[in-house]
């Protein structure tokens, strides 16, 4: 369950900031784990709706004792028909050396009047240790479908 306390501004027709504090709650979190919820600020700048720049920061990721930075670079760039390219890589750091990883997606969607049919391949290069239970994180195709404008 998460808690989203935030602002958003139009700059000018082309220029859009978006900020936000995020609180991310896990109910019945696992006994292996304890709690791990934990507050993330995030803010994000949008150039004329087609390509956004974000950056989020969690002072104590996942209730760990340490932090985390992720950077995003986003877009979305209209194809004619309604359809449209979504493409955006990202990259996550942790303080006190506990690693980084990269990740990326791309997709495509189409409108069709207050709904949104996409196809997104996402991915990342985090690769755990083959004996561990999860060696790796998937990749992975998601088809969505969003009502609204």
């Amino acid at each position: 369950f998460d808690f989203l306390l935030g602002w958003n501004h139009d700059l000018n027709d082309d220029w859009n900031v978006d900020l936000s504090l995020v609180h991310y709650s896990y109910f019945g979190e696992r006994d292996d784990y304890g709690s791990v919820d934990y507050t993330e600020v995030i803010g994000a700048a949008a150039w004329k709706e087609m390509l956004t720049l974000t950056l989020a920061y969690a002072p104590d990721y996942s209730n760990l004792d340490y932090s985390s930075l992720y950077a995003n670079l986003g877009g979305s760039w209209e194809l004619g028909n309604d359809f449209s390219l979504n493409a955006g890589i990202g990259h996550t750091d942790f303080s006190d050396d506990n690693g980084s990883y990269t990740d990326w997606n791309l997709g495509i969607s189409r409108q069709f009047g207050p709904v949104n049919l996409a196809l997104n391949y996402y991915d990342t290069d985090i690769d755990f240790d083959e004996d561990a239970e999860h060696h790796h994180a998937s990749d992975e195709f998601v088809f969505s479908i969003t009502f609204g404008n």
